[in-house]
């Protein structure tokens, strides 16, 4: 158990800020097939960083969306109401990232497809965590 928010460490990304659930998680997600979001993101940082156009995202920006991304996918994949909490992820992604500015032209396709990956691997069976632990997961998250 994390001291913060007291939430269960398990393969599914949370909010915690919890330290040790992050190496739970990064633990865990070595044992499956990564997803191609974890080898985008850094990819979009050093583009970014080659490209000359000035990006605002934060490294707590980035864990977030990649958090948002697993979350949403994996509860889409299991067939759970995601309305609400997609909602309020765009408008965080609208504020964070400006419609129109260069990070979301960045990070909005890259997020996207983080969404569609995990919902795809999560109703062939791909993802290490259960539509139960998936709904539990998601019922704790902070979103914004």
């Amino acid at each position: 158990m994390c001291s913060v928010k007291a939430v269960r460490c398990d393969s599914v990304m949370q909010l915690s800020g919890c330290h040790a659930c992050r190496e739970v998680i990064k633990l865990n997600t070595r044992r499956v097939k990564l997803s191609p979001l974890k080898f985008f993101l850094p990819i979009a940082a050093l583009i970014a960083s080659f490209s000359g156009a000035t990006h605002a995202a934060t490294d707590s920006d980035i864990d977030k969306l990649t958090t948002y991304a697993v979350m949403l996918g994996r509860a889409v994949g299991c067939g759970l109401s995601t309305g609400y909490e997609t909602s309020q992820v765009g408008a965080w992604m609208d504020e964070r990232f400006p419609p129109g500015s260069a990070d979301q032209q960045l990070y909005l396709p890259i997020f996207m497809a983080g969404v569609q990956d995990n919902a795809q691997k999560q109703s062939q069976g791909l993802s290490p965590d259960s539509c139960g632990a998936v709904q539990e997961q998601f019922e704790l998250v902070s979103w914004p």
